[in-house]
């Protein structure tokens, strides 16, 4: 190219030297390459010369040319990734960090620096012992850790981390991490749901079985009680058959209110739908309580004066009431509060709270304190309905 020759000369115009011009030649195919020149004058037999050593670059300017569109695709990737992206040093000094990675932890890439990786990490977390010694034998480690937002919340990370030479033979490490919450509270939800989807299940099922042996039952108790309440009638009164008559009847009519109760366990008992007042409700079981609970039990009431009305069933209210108020009562066989409270909540729902100062709950007795027959009470003493029901 005559533009290089001209600066070939004006380099070695003002002293008779230059190094390491890049000149580019045309080879006779019509190729180029891509030189460094380095020229001296001088005389040669009396004549003046010029000696040039010329070194061909052409391969190493390509592999530099493709190292910036590498340096290039590696920018954009670190900037434009969906992941965080954190560039460490086994110590655990923090060398940069991308903009993905400054979003999730809430922080500048100063304050990620400053804090390094004990500052993101919860150092807590039994898994980070075997996770660095791993990654220190192999050069590489995958799993799962916990790390701290800005704002103090932890959240779980996906990890992926390998340790990696520099340009200098340095040790350094990439950390890729994907926040999973939204994953894991998605997981969590799911199974919550799954949960629940069987105990609705299970609940069905009991309760088409409990509604078929119900409606037998009935059959079976309206015989004995129609029977034994004819016979009654015509035995002396205070007779021995007569009260023998009167213990049968008695024993049918009770086995009619299980019967009762078996029929609205599988909601098949006609509901009816009135207007309620709950606190008018709860005030008839807390005359109730005061009659039938034993004087070490405290009886309170809370309820709100402006409670807005409901339409339900009073009976099956009253029912689960009792039901979660006997329930309190057995939690406290040394005595006690038992309070009952009443509150507007959200528009068109109202709260109900049966509070006690018992025993409470064991986790796995929680677990399953709704399902039917479950019960902690001796042989004879529950059927382990009652909270079903109230279910």
């Amino acid at each position: 190219d005559p533009r290089d020759r001209e600066r070939w000369v004006a380099a070695l115009r003002p002293e008779g030297t230059v190094d390491n011009l890049e000149i580019v030649f045309r080879k006779p195919n019509g190729g180029e390459i891509i030189t460094l020149v380095s020229s001296r004058s001088m005389v040669l037999d009396g004549k003046p010369a010029l000696l040039s050593i010329i070194r061909d670059i052409t391969e190493r300017r390509h592999l530099e040319r493709a190292l910036l569109e590498t340096e290039e695709d590696y920018r954009l990737i670190f900037s434009r990734s969906l992941d965080g992206i954190l560039f460490t040093s086994p110590d655990g000094r923090i060398l940069d960090a991308n903009p993905a990675a400054c979003r999730m932890f809430g922080r500048t890439v100063e304050e990620i620096r400053t804090l390094g990786r004990n500052g993101l990490l919860d150092t807590s977390d039994p898994r980070l012992p075997d996770a660095l010694k791993e990654r220190e034998n192999t050069g590489k480690w995958m799993g799962e850790l916990t790390f701290m937002r800005g704002d103090g919340t932890r959240f779980p990370c996906e990890i992926s981390t390998v340790v990696y030479m520099d340009t200098r033979g340095k040790p350094k490490t990439s950390v890729i991490l994907r926040d999973i919450s939204l994953r894991r509270e998605a997981a969590e939800i799911q199974q919550k749901l799954q949960a629940q989807l069987q105990h609705a299940q299970k609940m069905e099922s009991l309760g088409s079985l409990a509604g078929g042996v119900a409606h037998d039952m009935n059959n079976v108790l309206g015989a004995i009680l129609g029977v034994a309440s004819a016979h009654l009638y015509s035995q002396p009164a205070g007779s021995a058959s007569s009260r023998a008559f009167e213990t049968i009847s008695l024993a049918a009519t009770r086995g009619g209110k299980l019967v009762k109760s078996l029929l609205g366990f599988a909601r098949q008992s006609p509901a009816e739908e009135l207007q309620l007042d709950v606190n008018a409700v709860l005030r008839e079981e807390l005359e109730l309580l005061r009659h039938t609970t034993p004087a070490k039990v405290r009886i309170c009431s809370d309820f709100a004066d402006d409670l807005m009305p409901i339409r339900g069933d009073a009976n099956a209210l009253t029912h689960a009431f009792m039901n979660l108020c006997v329930n309190a009562v057995d939690a406290m066989p040394d005595g006690g509060t038992l309070t009952l409270r009443t509150r507007n909540v959200d528009p068109g729902w109202i709260e109900v709270e049966v509070e006690d100062s018992g025993s409470g709950m064991a986790q796995e007795v929680l677990e399953k304190a709704m399902d039917p027959f479950f019960t902690t009470k001796e042989v004879g003493k529950g059927t382990g309905l009652g909270l079903s029901m109230v279910y």
